[in-house]
């Protein structure tokens, strides 16, 4: 692992957090998908909250029933036509911009990014409905938080701004950290900040966590002699108990080879390192290492580079979604699921409605937000019971309406 450039700080309010996942805590990466790195659906102590359509929602899964999450008695949450009046809602979220949902020791929290009438804005939300409140604001003109997670109490963020140097425009790129509880709550502190000679960082975030450790990728160009210019893609991982960061590397690894996105697995961390060299149809191996990158070792090969992997704490998935979506050669679109010692107990596909990877969700069950032409809308749910016995077959996925959205 090569060691960069931190801003460092150490929090010992949070040292004593396990190197496991804490649930209700921890940054929800079974929630995220591969097309998106913002996940719009969360579990919660009593239930599952979604954000859809400029409003965060409630959904109880044991009266399958889902309601705005809004107290008010006199509120009409999203049948409200007078915009001030929606935006009063204790529920309101605008999603014009929708950077995700977050869920974290009993609160919600939204980064509104709609800075067309105001500064980028974090909101807190109360569980119950009870109420919302601006947290913290990004008042320096020209910055936006832009991919952002919360995890163990702190939110992590991208922070970017454009400028003008010498008739060019150029970019700000850095990595923060915003504890939210504790001594140093609502005071930001910059944890990353690339300047390695001859590198130009053109994309800084997509972070996750797991643990102690927050995971981030910086990709860009990168001169090869004086002129040539080549791609480059790296992933950090941030110790947030001693605030040391390291790139993740695997022992051979060439210029020409990266490591992108990672995947969490019986508390270690699964990824690709990916050969440029071979394109998407060239072979793939797949890591799995310690939560800081360390003790690298094959875990399993591919055919293809373009295999997306996920984990739900007990099960870890292979698909080839992304490029059944993508190449009209193609093999037929197939999940692969394997068991905790890397059996392959199961396969199964999905409907062409599913155009990528769905949010692979818990153990238990895997939920989606779905609508229809219509205006219908609601949660869609598969049950993993299942597994074991699909041998390649198409999940099906049991609807549940919100009842606000069907038209009489």
């Amino acid at each position: 692992m090569i060691l960069a450039f931190v801003f460092s700080g150490c929090s010992s309010e949070r040292e004593q957090l396990p190197d496991t996942y804490v649930e209700g805590s921890d940054f929800q990466y079974m929630y995220t998908r591969e097309a998106s790195n913002f996940p719009n659906f969360q579990k919660g102590d009593n239930g599952y909250y979604l954000l859809w359509n400029d409003f965060i929602f409630f959904f109880d899964e044991e009266d399958e029933l889902i309601v705005p999450l809004c107290s008010k008695p006199d509120c009409l949450h999203d049948k409200e036509t007078a915009q001030e009046k929606r935006e009063s809602c204790n529920a309101y979220a605008s999603t014009f911009t929708s950077t995700g949902l977050a869920y974290c020791n009993g609160d919600l929290y939204y980064v509104d990014t709609d800075n067309s009438s105001h500064f980028p804005t974090l909101y807190q939300y109360m569980s119950d409905g009870s109420g919302r409140k601006k947290l913290y604001e990004w008042t320096e003109e020209g910055f936006m938080p832009t991919q952002w997670i919360v995890h163990r109490d702190v939110l992590y963020y991208t922070l970017q701004s454009y400028y003008t140097d010498e008739e060019e425009i150029d970019q700000f790129l850095a990595f923060y950290a915003l504890p939210l509880t504790g001594k140093d709550r609502l005071k930001p502190e910059q944890i990353y900040f690339p300047e390695e000679e001859g590198m130009e960082t053109i994309v800084l975030g997509n972070p996750v966590a797991y643990g102690n450790y927050v995971y981030f990728l910086e990709a860009g160009n990168q001169k090869k002699g004086d002129e040539q210019v080549s791609s480059y893609i790296k992933t950090h991982v941030y110790n947030i108990q001693t605030g040391k960061i390291s790139e993740i590397r695997v022992p051979g690894q060439t210029d020409d080879q990266w490591i992108g996105k990672v995947e969490f697995w019986q508390d270690k961390i699964v990824f690709l390192l990916y050969d440029s060299e071979k394109g998407d149809s060239g072979e793939g191996f797949y890591y799995i290492a310690d939560l800081d990158g360390s003790d690298a070792e094959i875990l399993f090969n591919t055919d293809h580079q373009i295999y997306n992997i996920y984990g739900d704490g007990k099960y870890l998935y292979q698909s080839n979604a992304e490029n059944y979506e993508m190449s009209e050669d193609a093999d037929p679109k197939m999940y692969h699921v394997y068991d905790e010692n890397l059996n392959e107990i199961d396969t199964f596909t999905t409907d062409d409605t599913f155009n990528f990877d769905f949010p692979i969700g818990s153990e238990d069950r895997a939920y989606c937000i779905y609508y229809k032409e219509s205006g219908e809308w609601g949660i869609e749910y598969w049950d993993k019971s299942v597994i074991g016995s699909l041998n390649g077959s198409e999940i099906e996925f049991t609807l549940i309406p919100y009842e606000g959205s069907i038209q009489d």
